[in-house]
């Protein structure tokens, strides 16, 4: 029986929530921040994030 690998999209979303405190949302590169630590646990979803970043401005 074959298993199939979950992806990083699949993961991200099943994963459990983390608790942000107050002094994390008052830092306005905290998202950014986040998402350097992880890159290589959710490649596709970083790729997602770095793509969107243009249509920000």
């Amino acid at each position: 029986m074959a298993v199939e690998a979950k992806s990083d999209v699949d993961r991200y979303f099943d994963s459990p929530r983390i608790g942000v405190d107050a002094e994390a949302m008052d830092d306005p590169n905290g998202l950014f921040q986040w998402w350097r630590v992880n890159i290589r646990d959710y490649p596709q979803m970083a790729a997602t994030a770095r793509l969107g970043e243009t249509s920000w401005e």
